[in-house]
């Protein structure tokens, strides 16, 4: 079985955010035979993201300020921090038994799928919001 590096992950991270690095992070969990962890990785990706998007629609000036900016940073040391935390001795074990990495560019792929996915997200929630305040 593969697995994605850690460097994928944090990239697919920054690029993709909290959706891609819970995928990926649950991708491992399964690779590393932790099923508990798959499951729980994918919700906190989803509440976060949820969170954030509602954080950036009821309060739009933080658009124009450096929160957005500084956001992929925060998400990369969320996913370096459970990385370290959950799956650092398993990297290990994986590669004392030639355990195979995915190539970074997959990692990108799903980055830039989980992209189009919170913009559809994000969409259908302005959409929502505007449903119900108006």
């Amino acid at each position: 079985m593969k697995a994605y590096s850690k460097f994928g992950i944090n990239l697919a991270t920054f690029i993709g955010g909290p959706l891609a690095g819970g995928f990926l992070l649950s991708q491992n969990f399964e690779a590393f035979n932790k099923p508990e962890f798959v499951g729980k990785s994918m919700i906190i990706a989803v509440i976060i993201t949820v969170v954030v998007l509602a954080i950036l629609m009821l309060f739009p000036e933080t658009l124009s300020g450096g929160l957005p900016n500084f956001l992929p940073l925060v998400f990369v040391g969320i996913s370096q921090f459970i990385i370290n935390k959950y799956q650092s001795d398993d990297f290990d074990t994986f590669l004392e038994n030639d355990g195979q990495f995915y190539s970074s560019w997959r990692a990108v792929g799903f980055a830039l799928l989980f992209v189009l996915i919170t913009l559809i997200l994000a969409l259908v929630m302005f959409i929502l919001a505007d449903f119900f305040i108006a």
